[in-house]
């Protein structure tokens, strides 16, 4: 949930910067940008509470590093 929280984050700045703006047309684009990362925000944070989704990402990395090297 970590990352949705980032976004969620990023969209509240994004708003509190569109607020101090005196161009109206730079306030909109900033407050629809503040709307993607708030839309993106909720898509990861359902995404990351799916049970398979946190098997999968919390299991342990099978690792290349593991492999033995081949002799060259």
């Amino acid at each position: 949930m970590l990352q949705a929280k980032k976004m969620t984050a990023r969209a509240d700045e994004l708003v509190t910067l569109a607020e101090k703006m005196h161009d109206p047309s730079l306030a909109q684009s900033l407050r629809q940008r503040a709307r993607y990362w708030n839309a993106m925000a909720r898509e990861i944070a359902v995404f990351e509470s799916d049970p398979l989704y946190r098997r999968i990402h919390d299991a342990p990395a099978i690792g290349l590093e593991s492999e033995p090297s081949s002799p060259a």
